[in-house]
This record gives C-alpha cells, structure tokens and sequence, in this order.
C-alpha cells in the first residue's frame, strides 16, 4: 500500500478518540487505509450491505464483547444521497 498523509491523520485522531470516518467516493482506498491501520491488532471487518453481517450486529454488545482488543472496521457505514461512501474504523475500549 502507498502510504498516505490520511494515515497519519486517521492513526492520530484514533489516539484522541474512538472512531473515525472515512468519507469518500468509490474506489479511493477507504478500505485498504482501514484495514491497514487495523493490521495492529488483527482487525474485524464488518461489510454491511451483507445481510449476514448486519444480522451479527442485532445485538453489538454481545457479537462485539470477544473483539475489545481489535479494530473494527465496517464498511457501507453510511451512504449519503452524494454518492459518497464511508468506511468506519473503531477502536474497541475496554469499560
């Protein structure tokens, strides 16, 4: 992967805080920027225009309890009437 100024950017506001967006149009490497940061702790990937994985999230708190320690990225977070898509990345805290 060609590393991009938006790594540094999305590994710092990870620091600060949970979650981050990443907001974008089609085929940018929204993705492959997630799932790169994530390669720290073996990260969970989550697509949710498949209908099984988004029957896992019926329940987050139980399906998410074993991965505290991992990134969780999902992708098709949200899509917005602009075309634009994002892919969420998620740093599980622990309580």
């Amino acid at each position: 992967m060609i590393k991009r100024h938006a790594y540094h950017q999305v590994e710092d506001a990870l620091g600060r805080q949970v979650a981050v967006a990443l907001i974008g149009p089609r085929q940018v490497g929204k993705t492959t920027l997630a799932l790169e940061i994530g390669k720290k702790t073996a990260p969970l990937y989550l697509d949710l225009e498949a209908s099984a994985n988004r029957k896992k999230l019926a329940d987050p708190a139980l399906f998410l309890e074993p991965y505290e320690d991992r990134y969780l990225t999902r992708n098709k977070a949200v899509r917005a009437s602009v075309r634009a898509e994002a892919v969420l990345v998620q740093r599980r805290r622990r309580a």
